[in-house]
Parts: structure tokens; sequence; C-alpha cells
């Protein structure tokens, strides 16, 4: 699968799930960027606005890897509209970036847990290799937001799943 028909796949399954999709220009390329919000009794009563950033490219390094996802949660940080983020109203941001190849430090921040910064909200970054179809994310405990994590990951499974299938 090439960058171009992963972007492609991507925007249209967030579509079919309901987010507002729309294709804009990160500093390090083209994207394609989904938002929702989704309230549930579960999350205590809160409103969580969801921004799935999809990107692909060629080559994926670290640096690359770490910059893609401080731009995917600024672009989750500036979700307009309802509540404010705070009051009864959360962040959460799901920055899916594909290489054509992946360094394996790259593979290994993925696989981390999300960086202090991104406490201000939460973020379930996942990374994918198309060419080994192999994706890379943190699957382990997550204490800030936790109660939000399974439908993150759902999220998240939505855009990785391509690979799976192609």
């Amino acid at each position: 699968m090439t960058p171009a028909e992963f972007l492609d796949e991507a925007a249209r399954r967030l579509a079919g799930a309901g987010y507002a999709v729309e294709r804009v220009a990160l500093p390090g390329g083209p994207a394609v960027v989904g938002r929702l919000k989704r309230f549930r009794v579960r999350w205590f009563l809160t409103q969580l606005k969801v921004t799935v950033v999809v990107a692909a490219v060629d080559h994926v390094t670290r640096t690359g890897w770490e910059r893609f996802g401080a731009d995917a949660f600024q672009a989750a940080k500036a979700f307009p509209g309802g509540l404010p983020t705070g009051f009864q109203s959360g962040v959460g941001a799901v920055p899916v970036l594909a290489g054509v190849t992946v360094d394996g430090d790259a593979a290994d921040a993925a696989r981390a847990k999300p960086s202090p910064e991104w406490f201000t909200g939460i973020a379930m970054p996942a990374l994918v290799d198309l060419t080994t179809g192999q994706v890379h994310h943190h699957e382990g405990r997550v204490m800030v937001g936790a109660v939000y994590v399974p439908f993150l990951r759902a999220q998240s499974a939505l855009v990785t799943d391509v690979v799976a299938r192609a």
C-alpha cells in the first residue's frame, strides 16, 4: 500500500465512522484530520473532543515521529466548539503516522508511554509500517485519562486495521 492509498482509505473509514474529515497540510506534509465529539456516562458525564490525525510518508525517523505527534496534539487541542476543555470536556488525540520504511528507534518511541506534555489531554498514537504491516503503539496501562483509553484505541484501530486487511 502506498502512502497516498493509506491516506485515502483512512479518510474513507473516518467519514464512514461519522467523523468530519478534511485534508490539511501539516509541517511534515499532507494529512487527513477527522474530528468528532462523544459524550458517555461512563466517562463521568464528560464530552471527549476526538481528533484523529493521519499522515503517510516514505520514511519515518524518531525525530519525524516525535514532531508529528506534537503537531497532531496541537491540532487536537485546537478543536473548536463545545464546552471549554477541562469543564466536563476533554481532548483526545489519535495521531497515526504511516511510513513505507520505519526506523527501529521510531518504532521504539511509538511503543513507549505518551510523553508528559500530552497530559493536557490524552493521546493514543500509532505508527504503521506499510511494508511489513506492523503497527507500533503503547499497549500498557495509561493512568491519566484511563477511562478514555478503550475508546481511543478503537479509534486508532479504525485506521491502523487498513494494513491488516491490505
